[in-house]
Protein backbone atom coordinates (compact mmCIF):
# COMPACT_ATOMS: atom_id res chain seq x y z
CA UNK A 1 0.00 0.00 0.00
CA UNK A 2 0.95 3.75 -0.84
CA UNK A 3 2.30 5.71 1.82
CA UNK A 4 2.91 9.60 2.65
CA UNK A 5 5.67 11.06 0.58
CA UNK A 6 7.22 12.72 3.13
CA UNK A 7 10.58 10.67 3.94
CA UNK A 8 10.03 10.66 8.01
CA UNK A 9 6.73 9.76 7.64
CA UNK A 10 5.08 6.68 7.76
CA UNK A 11 1.57 7.06 7.38
CA UNK A 12 -0.49 6.00 5.39
CA UNK A 13 -1.51 7.30 1.64
CA UNK A 14 -4.47 9.80 2.09
CA UNK A 15 -4.35 12.28 -1.19
CA UNK A 16 -1.93 13.54 -3.39
CA UNK A 17 0.67 11.96 -2.55
CA UNK A 18 0.74 12.80 1.97
CA UNK A 19 -1.21 11.49 4.41
CA UNK A 20 -4.18 13.38 6.09
CA UNK A 21 -1.90 15.22 8.68
CA UNK A 22 0.52 16.11 5.69
CA UNK A 23 -2.10 16.94 3.60
CA UNK A 24 -3.88 19.01 5.42
CA UNK A 25 -0.70 21.42 6.53
CA UNK A 26 -0.69 21.52 2.86
CA UNK A 27 -3.85 23.09 2.16
CA UNK A 28 -3.34 25.49 5.20
CA UNK A 29 0.14 26.57 4.87
CA UNK A 30 1.02 25.55 1.92
CA UNK A 31 4.20 23.84 3.49
CA UNK A 32 3.45 19.98 4.62
CA UNK A 33 6.50 19.92 7.12
CA UNK A 34 5.12 23.74 8.92
CA UNK A 35 5.02 22.94 12.47
CA UNK A 36 2.72 25.47 14.60
CA UNK A 37 4.25 26.06 17.90
CA UNK A 38 1.53 26.04 20.79
CA UNK A 39 0.52 29.49 21.86
CA UNK A 40 1.13 30.63 25.26
CA UNK A 41 -1.81 31.68 27.53
CA UNK A 42 -1.37 35.08 27.24
CA UNK A 43 -2.47 37.54 30.48
CA UNK A 44 -4.04 40.61 31.13
CA UNK A 45 -2.13 43.90 30.17
CA UNK A 46 -3.73 46.02 33.57
CA UNK A 47 -1.01 46.07 36.00
CA UNK A 48 -1.50 43.27 38.74
CA UNK A 49 -3.94 41.28 37.06
CA UNK A 50 -3.16 37.60 36.53
CA UNK A 51 -6.65 37.37 34.20
CA UNK A 52 -6.10 35.43 31.22
CA UNK A 53 -6.12 37.07 28.17
CA UNK A 54 -9.75 37.21 26.12
CA UNK A 55 -9.64 39.98 24.11
CA UNK A 56 -7.59 43.00 23.07
CA UNK A 57 -4.83 42.52 25.68
CA UNK A 58 -7.42 42.51 28.78
CA UNK A 59 -9.67 39.48 31.02
CA UNK A 60 -13.29 39.31 30.41
CA UNK A 61 -13.76 41.39 33.61
CA UNK A 62 -11.64 44.28 31.96
CA UNK A 63 -13.03 44.06 28.77
CA UNK A 64 -16.52 43.98 30.17
CA UNK A 65 -15.84 47.45 31.62
CA UNK A 66 -14.13 48.81 28.48
CA UNK A 67 -17.43 47.70 26.30
CA UNK A 68 -19.93 49.10 28.98
CA UNK A 69 -18.01 51.95 30.26
CA UNK A 70 -15.13 52.95 28.39
CA UNK A 71 -12.50 52.50 30.78
CA UNK A 72 -10.91 49.81 31.70
CA UNK A 73 -10.29 50.88 35.61
CA UNK A 74 -14.21 51.93 36.04
CA UNK A 75 -15.48 51.22 39.42
CA UNK A 76 -19.14 51.67 40.25
CA UNK A 77 -19.67 54.28 42.97
CA UNK A 78 -21.38 54.05 46.09
CA UNK A 79 -24.48 54.16 46.63
CA UNK A 80 -26.84 56.40 48.62
CA UNK A 81 -27.39 54.77 52.27
CA UNK A 82 -30.00 56.86 53.46
CA UNK A 83 -33.99 57.35 52.00
CA UNK A 84 -33.92 60.76 49.87
CA UNK A 85 -37.17 61.99 51.33
CA UNK A 86 -36.42 64.71 53.53
CA UNK A 87 -36.84 63.49 57.60
CA UNK A 88 -36.50 60.00 56.52
CA UNK A 89 -33.15 58.19 57.96
CA UNK A 90 -34.27 55.16 56.96
CA UNK A 91 -31.58 52.88 54.87
CA UNK A 92 -31.68 52.79 51.30
CA UNK A 93 -34.24 49.83 49.89
CA UNK A 94 -34.48 50.69 45.94
CA UNK A 95 -34.09 53.47 43.91
CA UNK A 96 -32.48 55.66 46.29
CA UNK A 97 -35.59 55.43 49.05
CA UNK A 98 -36.49 53.30 52.35
CA UNK A 99 -38.59 50.63 51.02
CA UNK A 100 -41.73 52.71 53.20
CA UNK A 101 -41.27 55.38 50.09
CA UNK A 102 -40.30 53.14 47.78
CA UNK A 103 -43.56 50.81 47.82
CA UNK A 104 -45.58 54.48 48.24
CA UNK A 105 -43.47 55.18 44.41
CA UNK A 106 -44.43 52.31 43.36
CA UNK A 107 -48.18 52.45 43.55
CA UNK A 108 -48.91 55.87 42.70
Amino acid sequence: MKGCSIESCDREFYAKDYCRLHYIRNLKHRDPLKVMSKKKDKLCSIKDCDGKHVALDYCAKHYARLCRHGNVNYVRSEHIKICLVKRCDEKYYALDHCERHYKQLRYV
